[in-house]
């Protein structure tokens, strides 16, 4: 079946105000903000009814909410981005089986999202400073030690998250040493995987401080490797995402500071998801992953941690 739409209107929480003077007065313009929260809400239902194996909801879910925006009064809106839905609904209309439906119009709505939110400069890179004066700048406040008597306390809240559970091959651990603590593992990419990850559950408030610090140091041979720190604050908990940024690390021990301004990019599985900014004061997950790219990213690898807190510049 082909898709169809009627005539739509901003949602409420960012519907423009209409004269009251004029019943056919034409519907005020969608923003971007109303066009990733719609995207965003169809996202979620067809989520739900995919979890319920319910095949035709989730396709109906998609299709509905590609066909409101389009339907819309969308001239504030960057063409592109609407014309990645438009070839969504197209490559849809020529597949037969509902699957293959499916996944054309996930695929348009994750182009779109990413489109809208995301420009197109590349990410900030963060990398360690190494000596005494990078880890005595300005306050901190540690929440996690791995080269104490107490990190093996710290050491137990972690667990691995591998791409294990969508069938992959990678493996990822969290080790401890007198020296500190190991994110260790082996990133494959067998069966369409690519990443290995180890994750903490915390309760914290960081609303007082710019972002975290991590102490950290690369072994032999890792120090051109990418990594990922990631946090999860409790809508995130509940939603299934989480915020991430990148970071190098050295050879030498080195500190890490990761703003929290950098976690600006809400993600489900990898693909960009519009929701409100991370929520410093109820942070809920810790994470170090590293992730599939350029070669390099490929094989065995080795992370050392000897600390994580907040700080304060």
């Amino acid at each position: 079946s082909r898709i169809h739409a009627r005539r739509a209107t901003p949602s409420s929480s960012s519907a423009r105000a209409m004269s009251s003077s004029a019943d056919d007065a034409a519907p005020a313009p969608w923003t971007v903000k109303d066009v990733l929260e719609h995207l965003g809400a169809a996202s979620s239902s067809a989520r739900v009814r995919t979890s319920m194996q319910d095949i035709d909801g989730a396709l109906a879910a998609y299709a509905k909410g590609i066909a409101r925006v389009l339907d819309a009064s969308t001239s504030r809106v960057p063409k592109e981005a609407l014309e990645f839905l438009r070839e969504g609904v197209a490559s849809a209309d020529a597949s037969r089986a509902a699957e293959d439906k499916i996944l054309a119009l996930r695929r348009a709505m994750d182009r779109a999202t990413d489109c809208l939110m995301n420009p197109k400069e590349p990410k900030d890179m963060y990398e360690a400073e190494v000596g005494a004066q990078a880890r005595d700048r300005g306050e901190t406040v540690r929440l996690m030690s791995f080269a104490s008597a107490a990190g093996g306390d710290d050491a137990k809240r972690w667990r691995a998250l591998n791409d294990g559970v969508m069938g992959g091959m990678s493996d990822g651990f969290f080790m401890t040493g007198e020296r500190g603590a190991n994110f260790v593992g082996n990133v494959s990419l067998e069966r369409n995987g690519g990443f290995a990850s180890v994750r903490a559950a915390v309760e914290e408030d960081g609303e007082a401080y710019d972002g975290i610090y991590v102490d950290v140091v690369a072994a032999e041979d890792n120090a051109s490797k990418t990594w990922l720190f990631i946090l999860k604050d409790d809508l995130c908990m509940r939603e299934q995402m989480n915020f991430k940024t990148a970071f190098k690390a050295k050879g030498e021990l080195g500190r890490v500071k990761l703003p929290f301004e950098a976690f600006n990019r809400p993600e489900r599985m990898g693909r960009a998801m519009y929701r409100e900014p991370l929520r410093t004061r109820m942070l809920r997950e810790f994470g170090f992953m590293i992730l599939k790219g350029d070669d390099v990213q490929v094989g065995r690898f080795a992370l050392g941690i000897a600390e994580i807190g907040f700080y304060r510049d």
